[in-house]
């Protein structure tokens, strides 16, 4: 491989090879950094050496205390060339024992007969002797090179040595001597300059590549290639340059070694003196080690050049001596004052101290990672806390604000520290509170029991208590022992209470609705601030959410449900996204719009694992399940289905939501026994709770479609009088649900009037699906009337929302039903010219794609019927269409709160 800013040494070197043909021998010593060429030159200029014999050793660290290792090397290198009168010298050397005296009269004579053998050589034919990495080289052979060098003016010899420049003392001796000789010629190295970094690589590519090789190597020609070879290979593990790093500091001396791990383990901001505690080696000489691998390109001054090289440099430490070096890094900080998660980390790297020092840093610690949102650093310094340390009425408090902090993470995790907490005495009522959350989302009843038990004994201020009794009510009502709807609000909350609990069960406790309930709702939702020190936040933004959906405030819902979404992307919080992914699912399946909501579920789904949901599975699983039966993919359901729901979710209200969805799927596949022992389940439960949440699982609309389709008119028309009979029917939605199917069982004369008040209420809820199946009753209700006009208009209309709902099945019954539509506006959005008209327009021109005659529109709108074809003929003009006929069916009406879409019939 060509050189690089090296032609000025290769020339001196050429010219003194010339020198030496002719018979004026001398040294040259090439030195510099570890790693910045000198054995490249050494070989190039070996190569060069045309008319003289070539000699060559290369010392090692390994072979220091073999006596004239180099020389050994050197002879059989001769050797190599034909003649064999060194063999004897070879024999001499093998007979030396390692540990004989240097200054034996024997190695001394010896040392002046391989002097004199290769002077003798050097006579018959100019010698080139280059001995790469000399100051490894073991004493006896320095000594001898010494005296050669001392007389290579007077045979045509070139000795050339490479040397590290290695700062220690016992290595500069030899340099020292070398380079005090009259005949020393020396070359001085250095890394590549930024301009030489990308002649190599243009070199290599034929144009310097984009990344910036020169940071990442600081010109170290070494590093430049490696890097080079990574490159050239789509290595980004960057396995070359991270070997080539790493054998530099090998193929030095082990202090080097030491210092770069000390340098990975303590980090870049170390200072030379921490370094040089550490290892335990003056601080002068670390001082000038540290310059040597500045020098050299492998470090920057404040430590390497590249992310990954400090792992590099400590993989070849056992896990052993890698726990010992860091507990010795966190010994040395602790003296050091360092801050307390700084001396955490090492000592969670070592597994662990035994000093009595420890246990309290890591306290500490885990306060101050917890402060600082570093949760993964809080748990794991609360894990290496000494077991003599680890008395939990100490560590509680720090370990339930560690818990409250997974919890936005890894519910799982969480509920790790709960077993510990109720192990403690004196624990704070607020903690005991949110251990009880933690063990009934885990399904731990029994556990959950035990501390309720104990908070309900003490005798002390029960306002926290009451608040979760409110909770308890509405998510698990079994465990309720006093039940109450009166909220604490003028209690005054202890200083460390949650206050996102107070406000979890305001909303509780109002969710069966009330005048003031979606006022309270939206300003919960706009002070909402979520941390990882509190776990009521969420479900306090549940509760929000659930009381603007019972209230068929679905639209508002969805909104608040994306900006919930978006804070939950901020906070890095993987229980939140579920959660509000969740529930922006069942938003999402009120509104009609199934592709959305299982696209919501899956994110629920992959958010935590069925692990982490514990017993609210129950809630992306209904989701996901009635989703994806409302699109026709009956076999994704079906899988759904076969998923393992805990028993404990059915205690729950999450069991709820999963058994009212399964009883849907089993009405769409037909099985209406099955479907109705699911929604007859969920009454019963709601009964034994005292917990009415028809608003929000219209258990009785579900059972009575049941019934119907087994052909019991009275059970259907009994659980429709039972809901409409109720104080303030439900929700709007619900009410309309069950109008529909009163209307199934009512006289066809009575059908279009009650099916036009369900259509009224879902207009004003915005559910697209309910109103498509309202419109194809209606449209069947037209058809036995035999008004096939209006009846076919009506089809179309409920056709067209099914499409923007993709309810694919409800789609193919229609087509059953009353045979081919065309595909006009079935995409959805509004037709060409529609956002030209005004509010009067849109409803006269729904009404007329309705199928209504411009009398029955004036008199549902208390217009006259001039007005009315005054309307129409604006509309033909802006939709730019001849008439009534040619009305898009997918004319979108949006209602006010001053004009009813469709007034009662008189």
């Amino acid at each position: 491989m060509k050189l690089v800013e090296r032609d000025s040494d290769l020339a001196r070197l050429r010219d003194a090879i010339t020198d030496a043909r002719q018979g004026n021998g001398n040294l040259v010593l090439v030195d510099g950094p570890p790693a910045t060429g000198k054995s490249a030159l050494l070989r190039q200029v070996t190569s060069d050496a045309t008319g003289c014999t070539a000699l060559t050793a290369t010392c090692s660290h390994t072979e220091r205390s073999l006596p004239f290792g180099v020389f050994s090397q050197l002879l059989r290198s001769a050797m190599l060339t034909g003649p064999q009168r060194f063999a004897g010298l070879l024999d001499r050397i093998a007979g030396i024992a390692p540990e004989q005296d240097a200054d034996d009269v024997a190695l001394v004579r010896l040392s002046q007969d391989l002097c004199h053998a290769l002077m003798e050589l050097a006579a018959e034919t100019p010698l080139l002797i280059g001995v790469d990495d000399i100051q490894f080289a073991d004493l006896p052979s320095r000594r001898c090179l010494l005296r050669l060098a001392d007389r290579i003016e007077q045979v045509p010899m070139l000795l050339v040595v490479t040397d590290d420049g290695d700062p220690l003392a016992e290595r500069t001796a030899c340099r020292a001597d070398l380079v005090r000789l009259r005949a020393a010629i020396r070359l001085r190295l250095r890394p590549l300059s930024e301009q030489g970094t990308a002649a190599l690589l243009s070199d290599r590519f034929g144009a310097p590549p984009n990344e910036d090789f020169f940071a990442a190597t600081g010109g170290n020609p070494l590093l430049v290639n490696a890097l080079a070879d990574d490159h050239e290979t789509g290595d980004h593990d960057l396995s070359a340059y991270l070997m080539a790093f790493v054998g530099c500091l090998h193929n030095g001396d082990d202090l080097l070694l030491r210092i770069a791990r000390a340098r990975a383990v303590l980090g870049a901001h170390a200072s030379t003196a921490d370094v040089a505690a550490l290892v335990d080696v003056d601080v002068n000489i670390v001082d000038r080690l540290h310059r040597t691998l500045c020098a050299a390109g492998l470090m920057a001054e404040h430590g390497f050049r590249h992310a990954s090289v400090a792992a590099a440099v400590c993989d070849g430490l056992s896990r052993r001596d890698r726990a010992a070096l860091h507990r010795r890094a966190a010994a040395l900080l602790h003296e050091r004052d360092a801050a307390p998660t700084a001396v955490a980390t090492h000592l969670i790297e070592a597994g662990g101290s035994t000093q009595p020092w420890a246990g309290p840093v890591l306290a500490e610690a885990t306060e101050q990672a917890l402060s600082s949102d570093e949760v993964d650093l809080a748990t794991r310094c609360i894990e290496h806390i000494p077991a003599q340390r680890q008395q939990e009425s100490e560590l509680a408090p720090v370990r339930a604000r560690l818990a409250r902090a997974e919890w936005a993470t890894d519910p799982s995790a969480a509920v790790r520290h709960a077993d510990a907490l109720t192990g403690a005495h004196q624990l704070a009522r607020r903690d005991s509170v949110m251990v009880v959350r933690q063990f009934l989302w885990h399904g731990r009843t029994n556990d959950a029991t035990a501390v309720l038990d104990t908070l309900r004994r003490d005798t002390r201020d029960a306002t926290e208590l009451r608040d979760a009794e409110l909770w308890l009510a509405c998510t698990h009502p079994a465990l309720v022992r006093h039940r109450t709807t009166r909220v604490a609000t003028n209690d005054q909350l202890a200083p460390d209470a949650d206050q996102w609990l107070r406000v979890t069960a305001t909303l509780a406790a109002g969710l069966s609705g009330g005048p003031d309930a979606i006022e309270r709702a939206e300003e919960v939702l706009r002070d909402i601030h979520f941390s990882r020190d509190t776990q009521w936040a969420d479900e306090a933004a549940v509760f929000a959410l659930l009381t603007l959906v019972a209230a068929d405030r679905v639209d508002t819902a969805a909104a608040w449900c994306a900006r919930l979404r978006d804070e939950a992307d901020a906070r890095d919080s993987a229980t939140w996204r579920a959660v509000f992914a969740a529930i922006s699912g069942d938003v999402a399946i009120r509104r009609g719009d199934f592709t959305s909501a299982a696209r919501y579920a899956d994110t629920a789904l992959t958010e935590l694992t069925p692990a982490q949901w514990g017993v609210a599975i129950g809630l992306p699983l209904s989701v996901a399940i009635l989703a994806n039966t409302r699109l026709g993919h009956i076999s994704a359901a079906a899988n759904l289905l076969t998923r393992q729901v805990p028993d404990e979710t059915f205690a729950s209200r999450y069991g709820l939501h999963y058994l009212f969805a399964r009883g849907q799927y089993h009405l769409a596949t037909r099985h209406s026994h099955a479907a109705l022992a699911d929604f007859l389940t969920c009454g019963d439960l709601m009964r034994d709770w005292a917990l009415d949440l028809t608003a929000l699982i219209p258990w009785r609309a579900g059972a009575a479609e049941a019934w119907q389709r087994l052909g019991n008119r009275d059970q259907t028309r009994q659980l429709v009088a039972d809901q409409l009979t109720r104080s303030g029917a439900g929700s709007a939605r619900t009410r309309a649900l069950s109008l529909r199917l009163l209307a199934a069982t009512s006289p066809s004369r009575r059908r279009p009037q009650l099916l036009a008040e369900a259509l009224e209420l879902l207009e004003g809820c915005g559910d697209q699906f309910e109103q498509a199946r309202v419109l194809a009753d209606l449209g069947r209700a037209h058809a036995a009337g035999e008004d096939q006009r209006r009846a076919r208009t009506v089809f179309r209309r409920a056709w067209y929302l099914a499409g923007r709902c993709a309810a694919t099945p409800l789609r193919e019954e229609l087509v059953a039903v009353h045979g081919a539509f065309d595909d006009d506006g079935a995409s959805g959005g509004s037709p060409d010219g529609a956002d030209r008209l005004t509010g009067s327009e849109r409803r006269v021109a729904w009404l007329a794609v309705m199928g209504y005659k411009n009398r029955e529109i004036a008199d549902r709108l208390y217009v006259t019927p001039s007005t009315v074809e005054q309307h129409l003929t604006r509309v033909y003009r802006k939709l730019n269409v001849r008439g009534r006929h040619d009305l898009p069916g997918d004319l979108q009406v949006t209602p006010t709160a001053s004009t009813s879409l469709i007034p009662a019939t008189h």
